[in-house]
């Protein structure tokens, strides 16, 4: 029930009546809507990146103040203690260099997900995707996002003959309404099979 029709690229059908922003999230985050359908969960959003510099700064201060007080030690003569302040002082400069940095792109990428969790979670019932639907379903959907389609690509309708505003609400309507009830007949017929299957 995964494999998605040829030259379709995983369509997420939504309730028109969500706002547009979610809509357009929703159908832009396919691959994500079907790993948060199939159970998968974001990581937790992790501490405050400005904590972490602060960290880094507080850590690398430390490590330079260790390292002057080893020099002072040093032109003391007390070569010992200077070994083991200037040890600190390395120890804590590779800590600061070697501590993971999440990169802006890769924070931006969990931030995406995050917020589609929980549109998806939120939004539960109000989209549909191809993954919920199965074989015969997802064949009858393509054909009436394809009627729907052509209707508003077609000349006449860019043309005004058609009725292009109430055609701009009424379509995406009738496509969902299609949509919600194939996911119903095809989670039913799922039922069905597995009730098949235990004699």
């Amino acid at each position: 029930m995964t494999d998605i029709l040829p030259g379709r690229h995983g369509k997420v059908v939504v309730d028109p009546a969500l706002s547009r922003e979610v809509a357009d999230l929703l159908r832009a985050n396919h691959a994500l809507l079907a790993r948060v359908h199939g159970g998968w969960r974001p990581p937790p959003k992790g501490a405050d990146p400005t904590l972490g510099l602060a960290v880094s700064v507080g850590a690398g201060v430390v490590a330079a103040v260790l390292a002057l007080y080893g020099l002072a030690l040093f032109a003391a003569g007390r070569y010992t203690s200077f070994a083991m302040t200037m040890t600190g002082a390395a120890v804590l400069t590779v800590a600061v260099l070697l501590r993971p940095r999440t990169d802006a792109a890769t924070e931006r990428r969990r931030a995406l997900e995050r917020e589609v969790h929980q549109h998806a979670r939120g939004h539960e019932g109000r989209y549909v995707l191809d993954e919920q639907l199965d074989e015969p379903a997802r064949a009858l959907l393509a054909r009436a996002g394809t009627a729907v389609e052509q209707v508003m690509a077609s000349r006449i309708n860019a043309e005004g003959l058609l009725d292009d505003v109430r055609n701009a609400v009424m379509l995406p309507a009738q496509e969902w309404e299609i949509a919600r009830l194939l996911a119903k007949l095809s989670a039913l017929r799922a039922e069905h099979q597995e009730v098949i299957a235990e004699g």
